[in-house]
């Protein structure tokens, strides 16, 4: 339907209503919208092209939802137990709190639950509906302009100005009287007492600013609702977000609810309309996947890959282009192209982190195994299968939710501890060189000693560095020169990493142009292909690296190798070395240059991609398989593998015709078996090898970023760049599991902070907290400029810090130092003060300050304000600021 002849009820996403006919003189009732569940049937005229072909495609469909009911709602599969997701609001809790229920989901980050009930550790996702657009968007209809200022989260409106007449989109405005009768409707849905407005996540209530009081609340219980009943029943859901949408048609999230749901539900027809309505209203394409398989449920894939082709994929997150990939997969699969669709989930698999990404990981595993199947690769096809991380009973699920929320409750840090030393929990470590090991050609403080302790413990040792300048021979020789005997095998460079790239990319014996120091062409030798340095070669690839002496001749050579079509792998993309006289130029900074000139993107090695910690982790292999714990662990993940691939051969042997001859494999066919089957058995490996494995650094941005996302634990050292301001400002993909003051601390147990009552943090005989918006240490009293703090207390001030900043809270951070030990004078103990804190006292406490009876003044510290953090300080609507739930109890 054109745009300009779209009707009032349409816009709603709802039928007329009887006065509306009375006015418009109809006597006729429009056809219902279709309504029925799932992707097959539909009910009420209204079928989709090609019927035939919609009714053989089913199962198909199911698997996509990763073999979800079909009649569920939402994006994900079973697996996904927080309710359905709303796309591109990344960092934001869904529309329900976490402990109320609602659009819950997954909670994010080190340690949390995922959607099986597991501790993924690194989830950066929350599922559930989120608002991460741009703070100046307006929604909803307002008839006290004038008395709000036109505020909407503290930002004026930019379209307010001769404009107030117009409505939304061409419509005429709608007045309270003739709404009224929408809300009068909506109660009668059945809204238990249990859901209350402010169950709603902070940041969704605030998009309903606009709406009177009584108004929001009404529909912050309709979003609440839905989002519980979204799983169990998908229909209801529907309805209590179209009850919403009669009282908030001019919110955007309200309009994205009913998408959802109607989506979820199988009405395709006014799921499609629902998202287009949101993207005019908030500007962001943020549901495009929902909108192309709208499109497949229609029964129109061609129309579908359209849509797909024309998104901007650099506006998607990592999870939104997996969404999109299964889409566009089921797409091809439709047409009947399923070795297309076979390439687009094993494009998408590349660009995954099982470790991190584990739920979207499963999913597209899933779909490979149909594709594989599709095309008669039944063995593949089980081969897959048993990669797909396992789903827990949904009686387990419940046991383990509730376990889980028991300890964040408890203790609700991301930060870990080991009750023995570092290096005897983790028996492979791999450590930084600059920064961590030496400075310059000056030994770091403890380094040799920490070392030598670890290996005693029985741990492995290697060293990373992106520094591809130096080959592993220089490296040996500089780390005698500090105290540190290490073999060539353990040290592992970003020119070592970018050479087996190559591998990958072009033949054995080809020439590669290399653009670095030393370090990049003896790599290149090591890996077996040819060096050279300059494009009238005819390199087959440009391996670029840090070099000293790299200057405009090198960096047009690659540039002219790279326009003829050589293949180009950078080593690193760091913008700075650290040096004795400061950071000085790093291999990012030519990588760039070579990148503007050629319009070029490279392939990308060393820190922080997990290929270089997969590369240790291969030479750490022999030694981990030593370790009887690792193996049993190993041993287990075959046994289910070679459990899962028996079932499948019984299976094909009893749908088996017995009249028919059975044809013998040929021995390529035995040969590409066996070498999927090692493949295969090489990442359950590797996914063991990981929890096994700690990597230390000095750089938030690709030390402890590298470590987080390779799935590998991660300690920061504060020896190197990062200072300890930097630390409690880091973001959360930056934050470090472990953290010690230089590489002597890998002989020590680390102790984890607890969050105790009265927001207090402990770590060992210390403690921290954040007191409204400043640092507050026992014993030092509110965190100054230049103050000493030791490394427990440090340990506290970050728990309490990140928590904090969790919560919404700003915290205001000094400069300040830390070292081993401090002398503090304690007062005596609080009362309770050593008990654990119950759910109430978890919040950050709101400022303590002290008032000056004769002046009748408050005084509060203030020190350097963390403009980076997120903060709280928004209006309320005119109904007060009691109506905005707050982080504070």
């Amino acid at each position: 339907m054109e745009e300009e002849n779209r009707k009032p009820w349409e816009n709603l996403g709802d039928t007329p209503t009887e006065q509306w006919r009375e006015r418009k003189g109809a006597t006729e009732s429009s056809p219902k919208e279709n309504s029925s569940a799932g992707y097959g049937e539909r009910a009420n005229g209204d079928e989709p092209r090609n019927q035939d072909f919609r009714d053989n495609r089913h199962l198909d469909r199911d698997n996509y939802r990763d073999g979800a009911r079909q009649n569920r709602g939402g994006f994900k599969g079973s697996r996904d137990k927080g309710g359905f997701r709303s796309e591109g609001r990344d960092n934001k809790r869904g529309y329900g709190k976490r402990d109320s229920g609602g659009f819950g989901g997954r909670r994010g980050e080190h340690g949390n639950r995922d959607g099986w009930g597991s501790r993924d550790g690194r989830d950066e996702r929350r599922d559930g509906y989120r608002d991460a657009r741009h703070d100046n968007r307006r929604g909803g209809y307002r008839n006290d302009r004038n008395d709000r200022n036109d505020r909407h989260d503290g930002r004026r409106d930019d379209r307010r100005d001769g404009r107030r007449d117009r409505g939304d989109y061409g419509r005429s405005r709608t007045t309270e009287s003739k709404r009224g009768q929408g809300s009068r409707r909506a109660v009668n849905l059945d809204l238990p007492a249990s859901i209350t407005w402010d169950m709603l996540d902070k940041e969704v209530w605030r998009r309903l600013s606009p709406l009177p009081k009584e108004t929001a609340e009404l529909v912050a219980r309709h979003l609440v609702m839905s989002g519980e009943l979204v799983d169990e029943n998908p229909q209801l859901a529907y309805e209590h977000a179209k009850a919403a949408l009669k009282m908030a048609w001019r919110i955007d999230v309200v309009r994205e609810a009913v998408a959802l749901t109607a989506y979820g539900c199988g009405n395709y027809a006014e799921a499609l309309r629902e998202v287009r309505t949101v993207r005019r209203m908030s500007g962001m394409d943020v549901l495009v996947a929902v909108e192309a398989d709208c499109e497949r449920g229609l029964g129109k894939p061609e129309k579908a890959l359209e849509i797909i082709a024309a998104a901007d994929k650099t506006a998607l997150d990592e999870s939104q282009k997996v969404e999109l990939a299964i889409v566009e997969s089921a797409a091809r699969a439709d047409l009947g192209e399923h070795e297309t669709g076979l390439a687009i989930v094993e494009a998408a698999l590349r660009g995954i982190n099982p470790e991190k990404q584990s739920f979207e990981y499963g999913r597209l595993l899933s779909v490979k195994a149909e594709r594989l199947r599709k095309l008669g690769q039944e063995l593949e096809a089980c081969e897959v299968e048993a990669l797909i991380p396992r789903e827990v009973e949904d009686a387990e699920i419940i046991d383990l939710a509730a376990e889980a929320e028991a300890e964040e409750q408890a203790n609700p840090t991301t930060m870990r501890g080991t009750n023995v030393a570092l290096a005897a929990q983790f028996p492979v470590i791999m450590t930084d060189l600059d920064g961590v090991t030496w400075n310059g050609n000056t030994a770091t403080p403890g380094s040799a000693e920490g070392i030598t302790k670890a290996r005693e413990l029985g741990a492995k040792v290697f060293f990373l560095t992106n520094n591809a300048a130096r080959p592993p021979q220089a490296v040996v020789e500089k780390l005698a020169g500090v105290r540190i005997t290490a073999d060539v095998s353990e040290v592992v460079t970003s020119a070592q990493d970018g050479a087996a790239a190559l591998t990958k990319l072009i033949e054995p014996g080809d020439k590669v142009l290399c653009v670095g120091g030393e370090g990049v062409a003896t790599a290149v030798t090591a890996a077996g292909f040819q060096p050279v340095d300059a494009a009238s070669e005819e390199p087959a690839a440009v391996l670029q690296g840090l070099g000293f002496d790299v200057g405009w001749k090198e960096l047009s050579e690659a540039c002219y190798a790279i326009g003829n079509g050589a293949k180009w792998v950078a080593t690193n993309m760091d913008m700075a070395l650290p040096t004795e006289s400061g950071r000085g130029i790093g291999n990012g900074a030519f990588v760039s240059a070579v990148k503007a000139a050629t319009r070029t993107e490279p392939v990308v090695c060393g820190k922080p991609e997990e290929s270089i910690y997969n590369l240790a982790l291969s030479r750490a292999a022999e030694h981990l398989r030593s370790i009887p714990e690792v193996a049993a662990q190993v041993e287990a993940f075959e046994e289910a593998a070679k459990a899962k691939r028996e079932e499948a051969l019984k299976n094909k042997a009893a749908q088996q015709d017995p009249d028919e001859l059975l044809v013998k494999p040929t021995e390529e066919e035995i040969a590409a078996e066996k070498a999927l089957d090692e493949k295969m058995a090489a990442k359950r490996e590797r996914r063991v090898f990981k929890h096994h494995a700690v990597a230390i650094g000095d750089q938030l941005a690709t030390d402890i970023l590298g470590a987080n996302q390779a799935g590998i634990a991660s300690c920061v050292v504060m020896t190197g760049l990062t200072q300890p301001r930097d630390l409690v400002l880091a973001p959360q993909n930056q934050r470090p599991d472990f953290v010690a003051l230089n590489l002597s601390d890998l002989a020590l147990p680390f102790d984890r902070p607890e969050l105790r009552q009265r927001g207090w943090w402990y770590c060992g005989d210390t403690r921290a907290r954040i007191n409204g918006e400043t640092i507050e240490v026992r014993g030092l009293g509110t965190l100054e400029e230049g103050a000493e703090l030791s490394l427990a207390e440090f340990r506290a001030v970050l728990a309490a810090a990140w928590y904090a900043r969790e919560q919404g809270t700003r915290v205001r951070c000094p400069e300040f130092s830390v070292v081993r030990e401090v002398a503090r004078v304690y007062e005596p103990e609080e009362d309770g003060a050593d008990t654990l804190a119950s759910p109430s006292e978890m919040a950050p406490r709101a400022a303590e300050t002290t008032t000056v009876p004769e002046e009748n003044v408050t005084v509060t510290p203030t020190p350097a304000v963390d403009e980076t953090a997120p903060t709280d300080s928004v209006p309320a609507a005119d109904w007060g600021e009691s109506a905005i739930p707050e982080a504070d109890s």
